[in-house]
């Protein structure tokens, strides 16, 4: 997507023809004010609790689909002109959680709890002073978790 391509009609915002989002300036601006750098960019939507607006118990993962691969995407950013000019397939990264193929000792939970471990050192080591979700609250559960 190119940075001109959006379109203001109303109070939308357009992408494309069939896609828009709204944004409240005053909103954005105040959330921009309370980061602090550097700080971590990341999206979850991957994970088992992602975008349950529903209360849709049925997860992702369980017992039967025990071979999903889950992901945390993050990207680094020390200010705000780093993030304007990232080229961001360079930029991103990922953590991963995988199964061998028939592992019947395979425990989701354990590697879950060994990747957040792992994110929760390297953000501790960057010095990381802001978590930025992009899917906000449904997110934000999942690394509270």
């Amino acid at each position: 997507m190119k940075n001109n391509s959006i379109q203001k009609k109303g109070d939308r915002y357009y992408l494309n023809d069939h896609q828009y989002f709204y944004l409240n300036k005053d909103t954005v601006l105040k959330d921009f004010k309370t980061i602090k750098f550097p700080a971590i960019i990341m999206d979850t939507e991957f994970f088992n609790k992602s975008h349950e607006t529903n209360g849709n118990k049925s997860n992702l993962y369980n017992e039967i689909n025990k071979d999903l691969v889950y992901i945390l995407q993050y990207s680094f950013a020390k200010n705000f002109r780093e993030i304007y000019e990232r080229k961001n397939t360079k930029s991103i990264k990922s953590l991963t959680i995988k199964r061998s193929y028939k592992d019947e000792k395979y425990n989701f939970k354990k590697q879950y709890k060994a990747m957040m471990n792992s994110f929760i050192n390297m953000c501790i080591g960057k010095g990381i002073k802001t978590l930025i979700f992009a899917g906000a609250a449904n997110d934000k559960k999942i690394i509270s978790s």
